[in-house]
């Protein structure tokens, strides 16, 4: 267990200061940015890493799943975003004939980053999260260590967009993580990777001939397999290697692969493989050998794929995510906490900033709470309450660690939630820093009239 104490260190304090700082430039953290910066703000973004995007880009999370709410787009960013993905033809039908969902990682941090530049957005790279100067209940600055070394730099609001809650945990805010009647255990994290040069005609032929059906004869290349799932002949070929030795029993936990026109004629991305045995992503020791683990296996499944699926045998592994698939981590206690109840209750909010049909997924269980399933046209709210943490005026949480309970957070998770949380997330700093007020004290009906204003589209509740 690591033993904390004080230290004292050198530290530069960066010669000017920002309205807003948005603690990483992940998917929810680039529309919180935005928007703040469309406010009028001086806005900049800290960003670990050497991207924007966060799981939509390092990540490799691609597509954008269907939040099933029609035509609906609450976040205008998200929007803006997609047209632009369109017009430059990033992007192109789903697997499983939703819109236009599937996109290239590569091509969208370019575009990330062009959308951030286009509304004065500041970035700086390479700058990791380490802590917070804190007076009378307000973050005054925050610590990052980027090549200088230590540095402070001012801000009058704090987003954290982290996905890990990394701001409010240092910051002393209240929180949860895992699932607390299972030994507090996270959802399974992944890691996702490419593969090239494939033969998608041939593979998907011999897929159709596994299948029993019509070879198909098209580029269009879906797989996916667990144990816990209905037997196919994936299955089938999964006990084989196996029983062979050329995969292990944790490889099958959660395989799903699929190509694009958005990828090029000879790629697939994999979403998978899952780490079963790191169970606290909390732990970043844990998390580190999750990612190692990850990593063997998917070099198992590309022996499988080269050994068992005609269209593979010349393949080469094009990619490795930079960045693990943490479902789920820490999770803020916030001024309202999200449960299953609203979430079966379609329960809606006169400050209901996102909308969502989207089911409870939680990896690495066999059992589930039981949902009550959508009918069509059914949908619940997530209101802005859940985006405030107790105990820092001028901070704000957006993203999948936004305050709700482990089941609830499984079906809030998604890309184009977070879209959404981090557009309200940004305008609501910006009307604090207008009103002089907290953030608790922000109209969160406000903010959802200022994301209609804009062009965001919500469903109506009544």
């Amino acid at each position: 267990m690591a033993v904390s104490k004080t230290v004292t260190l050198p530290v530069t304090t960066l010669d000017r200061s920002y309205d807003v700082i948005v603690v990483g430039g992940g998917t929810a953290g680039v529309m919180a940015a935005i928007a703040a910066a469309e406010s009028g703000k001086d806005v900049l973004i800290a960003e670990r890493g050497y991207s924007l995007g966060g799981s939509m880009t390092a990540g490799q999370v691609t597509p954008f799943m269907n939040v099933r709410i029609g035509d609906a787009r609450n976040s205008y960013l998200s929007a803006r975003m997609q047209g632009f993905l369109e017009e430059r033809g990033f992007t192109a039908p789903a697997w499983n004939g939703q819109p236009k969902t599937l996109f290239s990682p590569v091509t969208m941090s370019a575009l990330l980053e062009e959308m951030c530049t286009a509304a004065g957005v500041e970035l700086l790279y390479g700058a990791a999260f380490v802590n917070t100067v804190r007076e009378d209940g307000r973050i005054r600055s925050i610590l990052v260590q980027t090549l200088e070394g230590l540095t402070e730099i001012e801000a009058r609001f704090v987003i954290d967009a982290t996905g890990d809650a990394q701001v409010a945990f240092v910051s002393g805010c209240p929180f949860e993580a895992g699932d607390p009647e299972d030994h507090e255990y996270n959802q399974n994290m992944s890691l996702r990777f490419a593969i090239c040069d494939i033969d998608l005609l041939k593979a998907n032929s011999h897929l159709a001939e596994l299948d029993g059906v019509e070879d198909p004869n098209n580029l269009h290349v879906y797989m996916a397999m667990e144990w816990k799932a209905a037997e196919n002949p994936l299955t089938r070929l999964f006990r084989d290697a196996v029983a062979k030795g050329i995969l292990e029993e944790s490889d099958g936990v959660y395989f799903q692969a699929f190509s694009s026109a958005a990828f090029g004629d000879s790629t697939m991305y994999f979403n998978c493989p899952e780490a079963p045995h790191c169970r606290h992503t909390i732990d970043s020791f844990e998390v580190s050998q999750g990612v190692v683990d990850c990593r063997a296996a998917a070099l198992r499944l590309h022996t499988f794929l080269k050994t068992y699926i005609r269209g593979f045998e010349n393949s080469t592994i094009s990619w490795f995510a930079q960045l693990p698939g943490v479902r789920e981590s820490r999770r803020i206690v916030g001024e309202f906490y999200l449960t299953v109840d609203h979430y079966n209750n379609r329960s809606k909010f006169a400050d209901g900033i996102a909308q969502s049909a989207y089911p409870i997924d939680v990896h690495g269980k066999s059992e589930l709470v039981h949902p009550r399933g959508f009918a069509p046209g059914e949908f619940f709210e997530i209101p802005y309450g859940t985006l405030v943490p107790k105990g820092i005026d001028n901070l704000l949480v957006a993203g999948r660690s936004i305050s709700s309970s482990f089941w609830a957070q499984s079906a809030i998770r998604i890309q184009l939630v977070c879209h959404a949380l981090g557009e309200a997330a940004g305008i609501a700093a910006a009307m604090a820093l207008d009103l002089s007020c907290a953030a608790k004290q922000v109209d969160g009906a406000a903010v959802r009239r200022e994301m209609c204003a804009r062009g965001g589209t919500f469903l109506p509740t009544e």
